[in-house]
């Protein structure tokens, strides 16, 4: 199981099968976030992807990476 880069929360992501983030919209702008050497690593979860979209300033503060 793999964990979300930026809360470490078990993201619950399944890449070899039909997974949840094969369909949600990841906005460009959240990826942006990452260091580059996480960037494919592991998928960011549901949460923090919902987090992101409701407010994504807030969320850029609080996840702040270095970027």
């Amino acid at each position: 199981m793999m964990n979300c880069p930026f809360c470490s929360a078990a993201n619950s992501c399944n890449p070899d099968g039909a997974c949840w983030c094969f369909v949600e919209d990841v906005p460009e702008a959240l990826l942006s976030l990452l260091p580059e050497a996480l960037v494919g690593r592991n998928c960011i979860c549901l949460r923090c992807i919902e987090q992101y979209k409701s407010d994504p300033k807030a969320f850029a503060t609080a996840h702040k990476t270095g970027v």
